[in-house]
């Protein structure tokens, strides 16, 4: 639930971000001393994901990967972030392929990036390496998996909050749109162990993974140089092709529809689309659009 609404927060705040920052400028880093926050989503997947004889952890990730920085560059090639994750996965019994519980990690990282603009300052590759702690515990224990019933092996399973040390290295790409505004991709191999209890013996979980993410970086000093005249952004009648990004919340309107079961609500809902404007009124257009449910069950 939270992980959910974290995500749909943080791409509002990057629509609000895009919105209050003029895009006049001409687009370009700049050396000397600037503060951003960067917002970003992607991927997880786990480089050992059947390290541990009792569960596997679903691999990719059962929700995407959401964080994001706040930081400073300190002059041209070095700065320096704060960096916050969430990471959440299944853990699967290995003999039957079901799951029976979900486990997640909050990451909280000191990094140190280190920059090399190209192409008019345009253009901005980074390598970054940090460590710092993370805290996880499981949630959504699946009663009939992991407690047994009639037919199926019973895994006692339990997750204690804990705190872990986490380190990272990665790199990226960015590429100014405005002065104050970068669209970058970035992968990153986190390195953690967590702790589980089985049957109430502790077990190591190896949670290290390769993440893969998009991001929107908002630097909040001033333009270094005096915007341009130009017309004001409006719509056109032209014949026009386009590519949308979407990302929002969902309500499932009938969540008791599934017998003794519930689905999940409120969900995350994300997709993209490409069309044409054939006139002033009518267009049309092709979307992809994903929409994740969860059925959840409670022992009576």
């Amino acid at each position: 639930m939270w992980a959910r609404f974290l995500r749909v927060a943080l791409w509002l705040a990057v629509a609000v971000a895009l919105l209050s920052i003029s895009i006049e400028s001409q687009a370009a880093d700049r050396d000397g001393l600037r503060d951003y926050l960067t917002v970003r989503g992607g991927t997880t997947i786990f480089i050992n994901p059947d390290d541990s004889t009792n569960v596997e952890l679903d691999s990719p990730a059962l929700e995407g990967f959401q964080g994001g920085e706040i930081g400073m560059n300190i002059n041209r090639h070095w700065g320096v972030e704060l960096a916050a994750g969430f990471i959440e996965t299944a853990l699967v019994q290995p003999s039957t392929g079901e799951k029976i519980a979900e486990y997640g990690l909050w990451t909280l990282l000191a990094q140190t990036r280190l920059r090399f603009p190209l192409w008019r300052d345009r253009l901005t590759p980074y390598f970054i390496m940090g460590a710092g702690v993370g805290i996880g515990e499981h949630n959504d224990r699946n009663f009939l998996n992991a407690g047994g019933v009639s037919g199926r092996p019973a895994i006692s399973f339990n997750g204690p909050r804990e705190t872990v040390f986490v380190a990272s290295v990665g790199a990226g790409a960015e590429y100014f749109v405005t002065d104050n505004i970068a669209l970058g991709i970035e992968g990153k191999h986190y390195i953690a162990d967590v702790e589980a209890e089985f049957a109430g013996q502790s077990a190591p979980l190896d949670f290290s993974a390769l993440i893969g993410t998009i991001g929107v970086r908002v630097f909040f000093d001033k333009p270094s140089r005096e915007p341009t005249a130009r017309a004001a952004a409006i719509d056109n009648d032209d014949f026009r092709g386009y590519f949308a990004l979407r990302a929002g919340g969902a309500f499932f309107t009938k969540p008791d529809s599934v017998p003794d079961a519930q689905i999940g609500t409120p969900t995350f809902f994300g997709g993209l689309a490409f069309g044409l404007n054939v006139n002033r009124y009518l267009g049309f257009e092709l979307a992809a659009e994903g929409l994740p449910g969860r059925l959840e069950a409670s022992l009576l």
